[in-house]
């Protein structure tokens, strides 16, 4: 008989942190899934005492174009971002250092494969930015992607935000953060206080 893993200790905590997020879009989404995504991100943050702080921008027109689909590096190299990130990063950014971006785009590519991916997390100089895929149904990708902004990394266990086989495959809902995570991530100096 195959012994059942003990659940992780998870303790839900008043909110005393806050988080800034500026949402790009860059493709066609609909409002419902930005609901999705919006509500997702709140309830796993929320968790940890975290207030998250969503501004969406739609950017539109013939000069974005060449945005909606981006090229990243295989594994996704925090410190390393691909061209397009950095590309991305210069010329849309448009935010303070302490403030995460977020890109919404068509489809995530990996350099120089066959591969698509749910989305990548890096730090260009202009600041932390994200990027993922509007196809990914997963309402928690984006919360997973700031995760790793936040210094989080990747886990063995589908009931877990970070785990390491895709935020598709969830086996908990909504997935977990576990106290060693939470701890880490209201450690991070891209939150900030609250009165």
């Amino acid at each position: 008989m195959k012994k059942k893993k003990a659940a992780p200790i998870v303790t839900v905590r008043l909110i005393d942190k806050a988080l800034d997020i500026h949402i790009k879009i860059l493709t066609s989404i609909r409002q419902s899934k930005i609901n999705a995504i919006k509500s997702g991100t709140t309830e796993i943050f929320n968790t940890a005492g975290i207030q998250v702080n969503m501004i969406f921008e739609k950017l539109s027109g013939p000069q974005f174009k060449e945005f909606e689909i981006v090229e990243v590096e295989a594994r996704c190299p925090m410190n390393n971002p691909s061209e397009d990130i950095r590309v991305m990063a210069q010329e849309l950014r448009n935010a303070p250092n302490n403030i995460i971006v977020a890109f919404i785009c068509k489809m995530v590519n990996i350099v120089g494969m066959n591969g698509i991916v749910a989305g990548c997390s890096s730090f260009p100089n202009e600041g932390p930015t994200t990027v993922i895929a509007v196809g990914i149904p997963s309402k928690y990708l984006l919360a997973h992607e700031i995760g790793h902004l936040l210094g989080l990394d990747h886990v063995s266990d589908n009931d877990q935000l970070m785990t390491s086989e895709g935020t598709g495959n969830f086996t908990s809902t909504p997935p977990k953060l576990i106290d060693s995570e939470i701890e880490k991530l209201r450690e991070n100096n891209l939150l900030q206080n609250l009165p």
